[in-house]
C-alpha cells in the first residue's frame, strides 16, 4: 500500500517512533524502507548509532539501504559499520544495505576486505553484498575466495555472487524475487 499511499509513511514514521516492542519497529523500519522514505533516514540512522537491541539496529541499516538514498554521509555511516562494529549481524546487515544502495568503490573496498573475514556469517553476507553491486571487478577477488573456500554453504554463496555479476539481465532473477529482502 505504500508505495501508492504515501500517507501511510506518517503511521510508519509514528510507529517507528512511539512503539516499545523491537518487532514492531523493525517492521515499521523495513516499511518506510520499501516505501523509500527518506525523510525518515535520520530517524534510522540515529537508532542504529545507539546501544539498542542488535536485530532492530540491523533491520534499520537494511532500511537505510531500501530507501535508495545515495547520500554519501549514510554510505559513509554504513561503511563504518562494517569496519568498526564489533556486532557481526549488525555488520551483515549493513554491507547489504550497501549494497542496495550500490554507488560506492568505498564501500566495495571494505567489502573485499571482508572476504577475509573470521566471522562466516558476515563474511558470507559481504559475499552476497558484493555480489549485488555487479561490479566487474570484483569478480576476481571472488573467484580466489571460491577456489581457495572449504565451506560448502560459502562456496556456494560464492557462486552465487558470481552469478549476479555474470547474469545479462537488467536485474539478476534471483536478485528480482529478493528486491525488498523479504
Amino acid at each position: 500500500m505504500g508505495r501508492s499511499d504515501r500517507d501511510c509513511a506518517v503511521a510508519l514514521r509514528k510507529g517507528f517512533k512511539n512503539e516499545s516492542g523491537t518487532v514492531v519497529r523493525s517492521g515499521c523500519a523495513i516499511g518506510l524502507g520499501i516505501m523509500k522514505d527518506v525523510a525518515s533516514r535520520q530517524d534510522l540512522a540515529d537508532v542504529v548509532g545507539k546501544q539498542v537491541d542488535a536485530d532492530l539496529r540491523g533491520y534499520c541499516c537494511v532500511a537505510l539501504g531500501m530507501l535508495g538514498d545515495t547520500d554519501p554521509q549514510i554510505t559513509k555511516f554504513l561503511v563504518e559499520i562494517v569496519e568498526k562494529v564489533n556486532v557481526p549481524e549488525l555488520k551483515a546487515a549493513a554491507a547489504l544495505a550497501l549494497a542496495k544502495i550500490g554507488t560506492s568503490q568505498e564501500a566495495i573496498a571494505v567489502l573485499r576486505k571482508a572476504l577475509l573475514d573470521k566471522n562466516r556469517y558476515f563474511q558470507m553476507s559481504a559475499i552476497i553484498a558484493l555480489g549485488y553491486f555487479r561490479d566487474l571487478s570484483t569478480s576476481k577477488d571472488l573467484i580466489k575466495h571460491f577456489q581457495r573456500e572449504t565451506n560448502a554453504e560459502a562456496k556456494a554463496i560464492t557462486g552465487v555472487a558470481l552469478g549476479y555479476i555474470g547474469e545479462s539481465a537488467p536485474t539478476p532473477v534471483l536478485k528480482a524475487i529478493s528486491v525488498d529482502f523479504d
